[in-house]
């Protein structure tokens, strides 16, 4: 593999878009029409409940990770895990809010909101594997001195 770099005016932002969110979305799309056909309108919301949970997931860490990429190392990475602490302390709040309340079962498919989380996951962490793999970002800096 060579060091050269690949012509690219995107922003990081716009790459995500491009690589991640398209498909996620594509992906909860194709869930929620499988899931209204199957569980009817149940299994639309649980589809639609999925896919929204994993974009705001991943986004929200994204835009967060984003705005501090100037700062030094070890604040990025203080921040970095505070914000997906604080992310999966939200989930595990929503999903104790849904545990409490039985009568969700009857207006969210469960299993359409876990497929759904599932298959949005993939596809978004899948995205961003293939658009890193491109984008030919080296692993080091050569200080301008190419051998």
């Amino acid at each position: 593999m060579t060091t050269a770099r690949t012509a690219t005016t995107a922003s990081p932002l716009m790459l995500l878009v491009r690589a991640a969110l398209v498909p996620s979305v594509c992906g909860g799309t194709v869930c929620g029409l499988v899931f209204l056909a199957t569980d009817g309108s149940a299994g639309a919301a649980g589809s639609v409940m999925g896919a929204v949970l994993v974009i705001a997931f991943f986004c929200l860490g994204r835009l967060v990770l984003e705005a501090m990429r100037v700062t030094d190392a070890w604040v990025y990475l203080v921040i970095a895990l505070l914000t997906y602490g604080l992310q999966v302390v939200a989930l595990l709040a929503l999903f104790a809010a849904f545990q409490r309340n039985p009568s969700w079962e009857t207006t969210v498919s469960p299993t359409a909101l876990g497929v759904t989380v599932i298959v949005c996951t993939v596809v978004w962490t899948t995205g961003l594997v293939i658009a890193s793999r491109r984008e030919r970002t080296p692993l080091y800096d050569l200080g301008g001195r190419a051998r």
